[in-house]
């Protein structure tokens, strides 16, 4: 309802919620991790983290950390710098480097059907900024779901962050347009 005061969106907590989450800018970078493929399927071993991090980078909210910063700090870290990018390393990876979020997804093979799963997670605190759930009838159709869920994740987080509702943000589903986040 227009001109009913939402309690969740007053007072000294939401101005503090509304302030920490300027820090979020689209000079900061989130880092990628490795897609987890419970597929068996090699081809999506490397494809789809290369495919998110290409559109990623054409996006102005977000810049991914750099392949050359994730190799120099896991080098600083004393790990090799091809080790495999799991949740875990990307979460020390994103607070070593400074980084404020890392986005994990993993890929499944489900009665035939694709199952791409996204997750934002800020890494200083764990929490969950965005998740998402997409499905592809067929292999060709893998890339169109990631590019959709990736859509959705960047959408939710960087509007969470703007509203300072990081902890609220709208159904994940429901986030087709950013005049969604107006009601």
């Amino acid at each position: 309802m227009v001109g009913v005061p939402d309690p969740q969106f007053e007072g000294p907590a939401f101005a503090r919620k509304v302030e920490e989450a300027r820090a979020l800018t689209d000079k900061d970078t989130v880092v990628l991790a490795d897609f987890d493929n419970k597929t068996g399927d090699a081809i999506f071993d490397d494809t789809l983290k290369q495919a998110l991090s290409v559109q990623l980078g054409q996006s102005p909210f977000l810049n991914v950390l750099s392949d050359r910063k994730v190799e120099e700090t896991l080098r600083l870290m004393g790990r090799p710098a091809s080790e495999r990018i799991t949740r875990d390393v990307a979460t020390e990876l994103c607070v070593r480097a400074g980084s404020k979020a890392i986005l994990v997804g993993s890929i499944s093979n489900l009665g035939g059907e694709y199952v791409i799963g996204m997750n934002g997670i800020a890494c200083n605190s764990g929490e969950t900024l965005a998740s998402e759930q997409e499905q592809a009838a067929t292999k060709p159709d893998v890339l169109k779901a990631l590019s959709k869920a990736a859509a959705t994740i960047v959408l939710a987080a960087v509007a969470g962050a703007a509203l300072g509702v990081t902890d609220h943000v709208p159904a994940i589903g429901t986030l087709r347009d950013p005049a969604d986040l107006l009601i």
